[in-house]
């Protein structure tokens, strides 16, 4: 017969196997440990039997979304600003399991990014485009299409460039336009010899949720790609898809141009994540 002391050390084993077991550490990690301004980041969590799963940062409370239907890994993603000042930031998970509140932290250093300057005018017929109502007024209507988003994961892979050519106006850069500060440049805006006839792509699948025209924006196409990740296309010459097409990473969605606040052919490509404006290039050779 095992003594009363023996059997007191096989429950503490259960009862603290129990515990890891459900809380399981070591199965939530972060996808870099340093981003820079701009960037994305995210927290995976992989098996872990928990419900009321949720990850903080910078103020941004976040949803953890599955990777896949039949996945057993959860992805929160957070998208730094290009504002936010550099050091290391704690990173708060939680979740529920056995009745019980659990939480562990993290931390994601932020560095400083290499950002641009740049001055250019444009034209004296299009300065009322500068109008900052006008630009308030139209971006609202973006903003409430990124703002309801798509709980399942549509793209796959790596984002793809959405048109062949050169960066002429890098995310994050400081604009001066007219002679005065503007504001940061929150996309990346892509030349083609070609110009207007250059085929604008899908960066990755997902659903159109806007397909029109804007005075400040030009023909602008929006696409949901799920998990509140959208990308961005403004200034092209023809809109090639309706609201509710679904694409497909690589399909036809528009031509280059020059609609709007543009001073000749380009696109601007943008990304979105929680509504926050990130470096559409680190999606190009990442992968969330």
């Amino acid at each position: 017969m095992r003594s009363p002391k023996w059997i007191l050390i096989n429950i503490i084993i259960c009862i603290v196997t129990t515990y890891f077991a459900s809380s399981s550490y070591a199965n939530i990690w972060l996808s870099n440990k340093q981003v820079g301004q701009g960037e994305t980041f995210a927290v995976y969590c992989d098996d872990l039997d928990s419900v009321s799963l949720e990850a903080s940062c910078l103020n941004q409370r976040v949803t953890f979304f599955p990777t896949s239907p039949d996945a057993f890994t959860q992805r929160a993603l957070f998208a730094i600003p290009l504002e936010a000042d550099m050091g290391a930031y704690p990173v708060l998970v939680s979740w529920e399991a056995n009745n019980k509140r659990h939480s562990l932290t993290m931390k994601i250093n932020i560095v400083k990014g290499k950002f641009q300057h740049v001055n250019f005018n444009l034209p004296k017929s299009k300065k009322p485009l500068l109008n900052q109502n006008l630009i308030v007024d139209e971006w609202g209507e973006i903003e409430e299409a990124i703002l309801n988003t798509l709980p399942e994961q549509k793209w796959e892979g790596s984002f793809t460039k959405p048109c062949p050519g050169v960066t002429s106006l890098p995310f994050g850069t400081f604009e001066l336009i007219n002679g005065k500060t503007n504001s940061r440049h929150k996309g990346s805006d892509i030349y083609n010899e070609k110009e207007e006839k250059t085929d604008i792509l899908a960066s990755n699948n997902g659903v159109v949720v806007i397909a029109k025209t804007f005075k400040s924006f030009g023909n602008t196409v929006v696409i949901n790609h799920g998990q509140n990740v959208f990308s961005i296309y403004f200034h092209l010459s023809k809109i090639l898809v309706q609201k509710e097409d679904t694409v497909k990473k690589g399909d036809l969605v528009g031509k280059m141009g020059t609609t709007g606040m543009s001073t000749a052919p380009h696109l601007h490509f943008a990304l979105s994540v929680n509504n926050h404006r990130v470096n559409p290039n680190q999606w190009l050779s990442e992968e969330f």
